[in-house]
Order: C-alpha cells, then structure tokens, then sequence
C-alpha cells in the first residue's frame, strides 16, 4: 500500500451540495452506511443491538445525484513524480501548474486527512490546458531521478527507476488528461484526494 491520488469527475449539483454539506463526501464516495452507523453508535450498542436513534431532521442531508460510471481514476504513486515535472519542486508551485497538490476548494469533512480539494469547470479548464501542453520529450528532459529522490519526491524510486520512471509519470499524466479532457467536454467539476 502507498499514498495515491484519486480524481473522481462530479455534476455541478453535486459539486454544489458537495461544497455546502461537507459531509456528503462519504455518500460520494460510496462509504455513507459504514461512516454513518459508525458515528452514530458505538461498539458495544452495535454489539447487543440497542437501537440507532433516526437522524433528526436537522441531521438529514440531501442527496446526491447518481455517479455516471467510468467518472474516476487514480494515479496510482506517480502522483508527486508528476507535480515534480509540472512545477520543478517537490511541494511547491502554483496553480494551475500545481493542481496536485494546490488550488481548488477544500472539500468534505475530513478534508485535513484526505487533502480533498474541488476544482471548478473554470479551473479544470486551466489545469486542461497545463496538461495539453505536456510532451514526452518534455516529461523526459524535466526528470532529474537523483534530484527528485533528493527533494524527498514520493515514493523515492526515481533514480533507481529511470526511463522506467519517465515511462511511469509519462503514462499516468496521459491517462489523467484523457480523463481531464472528458470532464472539461461534461462542463464538470473534478473532484481530488489521497487514499
């Protein structure tokens, strides 16, 4: 196991919703029975099956509209490899160049742990363009394995790696812009967070 990035493409409502209920993460990502009952009672009540008090109505949260399939992907642990490449740093850069690991809206209420940030279809346009404009060849001359491994650029196989690494970086940022792509043409927002 390993820290990735995940992207998952999301309607402009449930971008909305998303932004004003935090807590519907969980409902977007499909984990909404188990962090619900979870928080709602403890071990032992579970155990000896007390009864879950209903959610109050203040409690009740809105629903979301259903996920189309094929609206996520990951970049497996090429994430910070690919943020090297597109900013020359390991942590640092801007946005849009740095959408990895800046920009966007914090999203979701446990945001602190997930680092889940919401781009807008405006801000999927510009980090489009950032993508669109990466080459092979360019990917290729911006690798620096010792220097990347030096500046602590997860997961540490750079210089090990090599051409394999350049291969690596070189098919996640495609796959990715494929996926970019396709959100862009929706008019979509996209959704991004480490698991």
């Amino acid at each position: 196991m390993g820290v990735v990035l995940s992207y998952i493409r999301v309607s402009p409502a449930n971008a909305a919703l998303l932004l004003q209920h935090p807590k519907l993460m969980h409902a977007l990502l499909g984990f909404e029975e188990s962090a619900a009952s979870s928080k709602r009672s403890g071990f032992l009540s579970r155990l000896f099956g007390r009864k879950v008090e209903p959610k109050s109505k203040s409690e009740s949260l809105p629903s979301l509209e259903p996920r189309e399939g094929e609206d996520e992907g990951d970049t497996d642990k090429a994430w910070q490899g690919m943020h090297f490449i597109l900013t020359g740093t390991a942590e640092g850069g801007d946005f849009p160049e740095g959408f990895i690991m800046h920009g966007g809206t914090p999203a979701g209420d446990d945001r602190e742990e997930t680092g889940a940030r919401l781009f807008q279809p405006e801000e999927v346009q510009r980090i489009q363009a950032v993508l669109e404009a990466q080459t092979e060849d360019g990917v290729r001359l911006r690798y620096d394995g010792k220097k990347m491994d030096t500046a602590g650029v997860y997961p540490q196989i750079w210089q090990r790696d090599g051409e394999e690494g350049v291969a690596y970086i070189w098919e996640t940022l495609c796959e990715m812009r494929e996926f970019v792509r396709e959100t862009v043409e929706k008019k979509w927002a996209l959704l991004v967070f480490f698991s």
